[in-house]
């Protein structure tokens, strides 16, 4: 991850079913209370990579949640 990329909080819950399920919130620096949160979900065989950048890219490159997060989102 970037030194400026937003911070990621991690937490795990159980579904009612007792399915673990990993959340990852994308922090923007400023929190707009007129923005709705955005949920990106994976599809199967995946994981929450697919919305983060690679750790082995440049550091120019911005993962999608990443940078819905710097715009505020």
């Amino acid at each position: 991850r970037r030194a400026d990329a937003p911070q990621v909080e991690f937490h795990r819950i159980l579904a009612a079913d007792g399915w673990p399920l990993a959340l990852h919130r994308h922090l923007p620096k400023r929190i707009d209370p007129e923005r709705v949160p955005v949920i990106l979900c994976h599809g199967v065989g995946l994981n929450h990579r697919f919305w983060d950048t690679d750790p082995h890219a440049a550091e120019a490159d911005v993962g999608f949640a990443d940078h819905l997060a710097e715009q505020g989102w």
